[in-house]
């Protein structure tokens, strides 16, 4: 009589190591839900960069606007009346979701591995709305980073909305990047209000260009999806740090990055480093990984770094460096002794 060899059910650790394996073949799939006015205003600047690799959903409510923005996905609120059993907030009509919105977002998230939701936070829709999207983004299984705009300190009643709104975003976020606009100030000082805020949308949009560009696009140095999720992954707050300047001064520019963070922050409280470098033709690989090291060695910090480095066209003579601190509201306490440690993570 034959013997059957009996295979063991997968499993969790089989599992896990299978979707690992699984992403480091495939390019990862990434989502960017705007919510509200100002995540709109955002992803109408990432299409304007030339954002690849990643599909857009815009949700806000009715404008002309909205029938002009170049998304995979646009769903207008307080369209449909079928509303779930809670009641939607008394402020706003439109700052909760119809069953059928939430249904349309869930079916356009589906099978993604990773969705930004950008929002502005003080407001209704940003408010209200990009936490229940960062809610069923992460029921449906993908790895979810919230950037989240901070009105001005005296804005009273709407700094108080947005720190409820930023209570509700960041339970149901992996990461959430926060940028404050007080800090925006001291960053462009000089400009009118308008230009700060296109300013603001630029240092969005290279967040995410970021942690997309390595991923999706051909690059000197890139990163494998498992490592960068994996640094992501329920890292709470995190920090942008953000410097451009001449390629012939990179020590000017980390320098500059380092003095104009859109958020006060502890370095030696992070627990990963993100670095992603753009300069033109002149940047090399062995170039980015010095940059990188003397990044990190100004921060004086940080157990784990990963980065990556790529040339984009009209950057020539130019350099870029993007970098998110992730983990600097854990209360975990490490061994001094890792303090200073670095292992850089690129390919």
């Amino acid at each position: 009589m034959p013997h059957h060899h009996c295979e063991p059910p997968p499993t969790t650790q089989t599992l896990a190591r299978t979707e690992d394996n699984e992403l480091r073949i495939r390019k990862p799939l990434i989502m960017v839900a705007s919510c509200g006015g100002a995540g709109m205003n955002a992803l109408e600047n990432l299409n304007r960069t030339g954002l690849r690799g990643a599909k857009k959903m815009c949700i806000n409510t009715a404008s002309r606007r909205m029938n002009e923005i170049d998304a995979f996905e646009v769903i207008t609120l307080g369209g449909n009346q079928e509303l779930e059993p809670t009641h939607r907030m008394e402020t706003n009509a439109n700052s909760t979701l119809s069953l059928l919105e939430k249904e349309r977002i869930a079916s356009a998230l589906e099978g993604t591995d990773v969705v930004f939701v950008i929002c502005g936070l003080g407001g209704d829709t940003g408010t209200y709305v990009a936490p229940k999207v960062a809610d069923i983004a992460r029921e449906s299984g993908a790895l979810v980073v919230g950037i989240a705009c901070t009105p001005f300190s005296v804005e009273g009643g709407r700094c108080i909305i947005a720190r409820s709104g930023l209570e509700l975003l960041r339970a149901h976020c992996d990461t959430i990047i926060i940028l404050e606009n007080d800090r925006l100030l001291e960053l462009v000082p000089n400009l009118p209000i308008g230009k700060a805020f296109q300013a603001m949308d630029q240092l969005i949009t290279e967040s995410v260009m970021g942690f997309t560009e390595p991923l999706t696009q051909e690059s000197l140095i890139s990163m494998h999806s498992s490592d960068l999720l994996g640094l992501f992954k329920n890292s709470g707050t995190a920090a942008l740090i953000y410097g451009e300047g001449s390629s012939s001064e990179p020590g000017r520019t980390i320098d500059e990055a380092l003095k104009n963070p859109l958020l006060d922050f502890d370095a030696g409280r992070g627990q990963g480093l993100m670095v992603h470098i753009v300069g033109g033709p002149e940047l090399t690989s062995e170039k980015a990984t010095e940059i990188t090291q003397e990044l990190v060695s100004k921060l004086g910090f940080t157990p784990r770094v990963i980065h990556s480095a790529r040339r984009r066209d009209g950057h020539q003579d130019r350099l870029t460096i993007t970098a998110i601190l992730t983990g600097i509201d854990d209360d975990r306490d490490d061994d001094p002794g890792e303090a200073f440690s670095m292992e850089l993570t690129g390919t």
